[in-house]
């Protein structure tokens, strides 16, 4: 019988060698790249936001106040001599000479002197009850002299050669903007002697009433045209006062008065005994306004 076959499981010497194929790498996302990436993006979220802060800033921020020059305040008056010199020549011009404007100007300003006389006298009066009914004199006197003499300084006080433009196309909300921005105040003189003063127009308006104005050195100011008048009569409504028979006045603070002058000075550097008018503009800048001398007249 025959044996069965035997099954090798060696191969044979010649057989090639079975290739073991290789791995395929596998790309994860380990908490290491996730803290990284996470480091990484809000390093770039601050960076972002310290960027658009200042931006923001830059765009917000209040206007620097303006650079004023040392300045020596000099009052302005005019001669002292009511009656004149008697060896004084007078000087007579051609009448083909006369500027037009300038004696526009000189109506303008007697108008406004006869205005102010009127005020302070109102300002200065001291209310006695039981006069109240009768009728009598006012003893009183203006803030500062005035007059176009030769005296120790010469020229035209500040109250009467500035003139102060307001928009009339601006809003009341905006113009209540600029009079709180300033630091003004309003006041409105009742024949009765009451003078009632109003701030903070633009939020929540404060009055207060005084009977006499003996105490008040700030430099004022009362229309001579323009819509704006109405608009502050509107404001004193709001504030329970009805000052449509009132002189309105627009009392400023000192550091607004030197703002004005330094502007004054800078505009064509004369001084100030030669300036017949000055006209301000209030002007709308980044963060607020500001003043802005738009012409000048001369007295020579």
């Amino acid at each position: 019988m025959a044996a069965p076959p035997v099954l090798s499981t060696s191969a044979p010497a010649d057989a090639p060698a079975r290739s073991v194929a290789p791995r395929t790498p596998v790309m994860r996302i380990n908490p290491y790249d996730r803290v990284s990436s996470f480091m990484m993006a809000l390093v770039l979220a601050l960076i972002g936001g310290v960027i658009a802060a200042l931006f923001y800033w830059f765009q917000t921020r209040p206007a620097p106040p303006p650079l004023l020059v040392a300045m020596e305040v000099v009052d302005v008056v005019g001669g002292g001599d009511l009656d004149g010199a008697p060896d004084e020549t007078p000087m007579v011009e051609s009448p083909e000479e006369v500027d037009e404007l300038q004696v526009q100007e000189q109506l303008d300003m007697v108008t406004q002197v006869s205005d102010q006389a009127s005020i302070q006298a109102q300002m200065f009066v001291e209310p006695q009850d039981e006069y109240a009914e009768a009728e009598g004199s006012v003893d009183g006197t203006g803030r500062r002299p005035l007059g176009f003499g030769p005296g120790s300084g010469g020229g035209v006080a500040r109250e009467l050669r500035w003139v102060v433009q307001f928009a009339n196309d601006a809003s009341l909300t905006a113009y209540a903007a600029q009079l709180d921005y300033f630091g003004i105040e309003l006041g409105a003189m009742f024949r009765d002697g009451r003078l009632v003063y109003l701030s903070d127009v633009s939020k929540s308006p404060k009055s207060r009433v005084v009977t006499s104005g003996r105490d008040e050195k700030r430099l004022y100011f009362t229309w001579q045209g323009g819509e704006r008048k109405q608009a502050d009569i509107q404001l004193f409504q709001r504030a329970g006062v009805d000052a449509s028979r009132a002189n309105i006045l627009h009392f400023y603070p000192e550091n607004i008065e030197n703002v004005l002058a330094t502007l004054e000075l800078k505009y064509a550097n004369r001084p100030a005994k030669d300036i017949r008018r000055t006209y301000f503009q209030v002007l709308a800048q980044r963060g607020g306004y500001s003043f802005e001398v738009t012409r000048q007249t001369y007295l020579k």
